[in-house]
Order: structure tokens, then sequence, then C-alpha cells
């Protein structure tokens, strides 16, 4: 049997680039969202040069 659909919370780190947190329980607070975005730029900086994330400021087509 597929599991039950469960309920999770997106953090949009930038254009096109999505966070899905799934188990967490609850929504994350702006404390957490703030923590999130700081932890996020490494990420994204390695995702915009394996053009996995479009440039800093750009939007998707």
């Amino acid at each position: 049997h597929p599991p039950p659909a469960a309920i999770v919370h997106g953090v949009r780190l930038a254009t096109g680039v999505t966070l899905l947190l799934d188990g967490g329980g609850r929504a994350p607070s702006p404390d957490d969202l703030a923590e999130i975005t700081a932890a996020s730029e490494a990420l994204l900086s390695v995702l915009r040069h394996h053009d996995l994330a479009p440039p800093e400021g750009k939007k998707l087509p």
C-alpha cells in the first residue's frame, strides 16, 4: 500500500530552488527561515556553478 498523503512544507531558496521539509511536524518560523536562508548560500552557489539553478537575480523562462 502507498504511504498516506502528508503535508510537507516548502521554502523557496531562490528562483527555481525550493527546499521541501518532509516530516518536521511544523512550519518553519521566521527565525528558522532566516537561518535556512543564510545557510543556503553555499548550496545555491554550487547549484549555480553547475547550471542547476538560474544565476542570481535571473528569473526562470
